[in-house]
């Protein structure tokens, strides 16, 4: 498989609210998005509503779109999204806390 990302990600095991209700644990960040580890696979192309607190203690509430969804086993699915509308105040935040990691 081609690796297709622009931006490197970083682990991040955080728990994100997925569409207000549900709640997955993400796996790693990047300033472009993020990839989720979820119990059902979700349709590539799916619009989504994330919610989820950084170890900073800033909340970012941003949409995005489900850009690959991989069913890892019967209760485990791996899914990237791509985050959409992002404030600029939210971007700025994973900017700051994605530099500090990569120092």
């Amino acid at each position: 498989m081609e690796e297709k990302r622009i931006f490197p990600r970083f682990s991040l095991n955080v728990p994100v609210i997925l569409d207000d209700k549900v709640m997955v644990e993400m796996k790693n960040i990047s300033i472009g998005g993020l990839c989720l580890v979820t119990k059902k696979q979700i349709c590539r192309g799916s619009n989504v509503v994330l919610t989820f607190t950084l170890p900073s203690n800033d909340e970012i509430r941003s949409q995005g779109q489900i850009t690959w969804s991989q069913l890892k086993s019967k209760h485990n699915c791996e899914c990237g999204i791509e985050f959409e509308n992002l404030t600029v105040n939210d971007f700025e935040i994973i900017r700051g806390y994605i530099t500090k990691k990569s120092h």
